[in-house]
């Protein structure tokens, strides 16, 4: 006997995990990285931009572990802040040297030493933008120095930012 019309079968998929952790060693775990973050912040409940926009965040993230430190791991961890909205969070950590100046090295083309050197941007992997890219991508951004075990910096995006809460602006007039 045949299942009746009426019945749906509803597939259901696998809850999202609450945590990952993906080692970077070579160039390769940062693929592999870009695949993890999608796939993870999707099962959250992201839509595809915002989706995007943590891919490249993780990823400098990743690749500042290998360019600084050589090896490290991320970790992908659901959060829920205080008001209930529900986020990931990127926690990057290696063994590399500390960051002296966590604010300069937010500024797009400068390092914790200061501006980066035009001709040095030429023999970088990068453009000296990746922290300010990540910060720009993140609801809340933060280091965390190590004593003797290297450091953490660590990012939050959370589905519904903070902005995204407020009403619309009204124009008036012309």
């Amino acid at each position: 006997m045949a299942a009746p019309t009426s019945s749906i079968l509803k597939s259901s998929l696998p809850p999202a995990p609450l945590e990952r952790t993906i080692r970077i060693a070579v160039d390769a775990d940062v693929y592999g990285l870009r695949q993890a973050v999608r796939v993870f912040s999707a099962g959250l409940g992201f839509a595809r931009i915002p989706q995007g926009e943590l891919v490249i965040a993780a990823s400098e993230l990743a690749s500042n572990i290998l360019k600084y430190a050589g090896q490290g791991e991320i970790t992908l961890r659901r959060v829920v802040d205080p008001t209930g909205r529900i986020g990931i969070e990127i926690a990057a950590h290696d063994q590399g040297p500390p960051i002296l100046d966590f604010a300069a090295a937010l500024r797009d083309g400068w390092s914790e030493g200061g501006p980066i050197d035009p001709m040095a941007l030429l023999r970088r992997r990068g453009i000296g933008a990746g922290l300010g890219a990540v910060a720009r991508f993140s609801d809340r951004l933060y280091h965390e120095p190590n004593d003797r075990s290297g450091k953490s910096i660590v990012a939050q995006r959370f589905i519904y930012r903070r902005s995204s809460l407020l009403p619309k602006a009204r124009r008036y007039g012309g």
